[in-house]
């Protein structure tokens, strides 16, 4: 029996970075400044592997977010050469990124792994990182790998809902707060998601653009720090982003650049606006494996999965597309207002995962939630992360 790679996923401190020494140095330098200093035997013995609020807590009896940011400071010092990623490591990560999508799943901050990664040079090998940063409950909570499955396209599936008219949920589940104090999900009984799993992909529609210009760097750029799964963005025939027509002496950002500014540190979806020519082919040369290709065009989506198999679609359907006819690709996008469902319903008979758009009342998006629904387009990824119980990291 045979089975295919889908993905390697390296965890960072003391694994893909062998940064344990440069750590053990950064807490005994802070610890004797604080009043109670560690030795390097203590600092392994007691400490080494656990997250930096368990080892505050262990030492000094609280955690302390000042001294958290403190911490970060002086190991990105001692790191930003990446040096803690060694030639075999770097090699390593090479090989497998032509085999298979890599990824960093880790319980560390997103700013150190930043600093090491780009340092080390190999952000071009990384299709997904997920820290701290990304979730809720820390490891050995499962949340952090889970994460990476969904943003990777690894679901669980649902059991369908029967009714029909538009979707609406009228249920009164709320998240309830553990026994621990931080917020989960509620459980839905027809949602048999792993535990930990993010129920629905916030999808930052242009950007964070309720905060920002929409499709421009700066709206990219807001939508990662605020923790967003994916984001979208509009792309024309000559590969520039925007969402109306190019007008002539105006300059806009270009696929490859948003590209890499995404890459590595958020999920990517390429709206494909009025695709003719080679442009399919063009945006897929720019594209990793792991991004999603969108268009309302039937014909730009066959030709996305002729070309790249690999490549996730989205069908936006309604618009002389049928459910159908999407059959066979990775999702289907609905208009908020036509949703109903019959619509979702339809949708998963035929395997597919189900997005809508654009989705900003948090209310709406909390009983789209419960209806079950992939992933929500959004202006503001602040608002749907705040309305699916995950605080917005920025």
């Amino acid at each position: 029996m045979t089975s295919t790679l889908q993905a390697v996923v390296f965890d960072f401190n003391g694994t893909l970075s062998d940064d344990e020494p440069v750590l053990a140095r950064v807490y005994q330098e802070l610890f004797a400044e604080l009043g109670r200093p560690i030795t390097e035997a203590e600092y392994y013995d007691e400490l080494a592997g656990h997250t930096d609020e368990e080892m505050l807590i262990r030492w000094f009896g609280a955690s302390n977010d000042a001294w958290i940011a403190e911490r970060i400071d002086r190991y990105n010092v001692l790191a930003a050469d990446g040096s803690t990623v060694d030639e075999e490591m770097r090699a390593a990560l090479r090989f497998a990124a032509g085999r298979a999508p890599v990824a960093i799943v880790s319980a560390a901050a997103r700013r150190e792994i930043d600093v090491v990664v780009d340092g080390a040079g190999i952000r071009d090998a990384l299709t997904l990182i997920v820290s701290q940063d990304d979730v809720t409950n820390g490891k050995p909570d499962p949340e952090c790998y889970l994460t990476a499955a969904r943003l990777r396209g690894h679901r669980c599936r649902r059991r369908r809902r029967e009714g029909r008219g538009r979707a609406r949920d009228r249920s009164h589940t709320h998240p309830r707060r553990s026994t621990s104090g931080g917020r989960r999900r509620a459980r839905r009984a027809h949602r048999p998601a792993a535990a930990g799993a993010p129920a629905v992909l916030v999808i930052a529609h242009r950007g964070a653009s309720h905060d920002l210009p929409e499709n421009t760097l700066p709206a990219f750029e807001r939508a990662i720090a605020l923790g967003a799964d994916f984001v979208e963005r509009d792309v024309h025939n000559d590969l520039s982003v925007t969402h109306d027509a190019p007008k002539r002496d105006v300059s806009y950002p270009t696929l490859a650049e948003v590209l890499d500014l995404c890459h590595g540190r958020i999920g990517v979806m390429v709206e494909l606006k009025r695709p003719r020519g080679d442009t399919v082919r063009r945006a897929l040369d720019l594209m990793h494996d792991d991004d999603v290709l969108v268009c309302f065009q039937r014909k730009a989506i066959e030709e996305a999965r002729t070309m790249r198999p690999a490549v996730r679609t989205v069908q936006h359907v309604g618009y002389g597309v049928s459910i159908r006819r999407a059959a066979g690709g990775w999702a289907v996008g609905f208009q908020n207002e036509c949703l109903t469902r019959r619509g979702l319903d339809t949708a998963r008979r035929y395997g597919l995962e189900t997005t809508v758009y654009t989705v900003n009342d948090e209310a709406r998006i909390a009983e789209l939630d419960r209806l079950g629904v992939s992933g929500v387009f959004t202006d503001r990824p602040d608002r749907a992360l705040a309305a699916l119980g995950r605080r917005p990291a920025g």
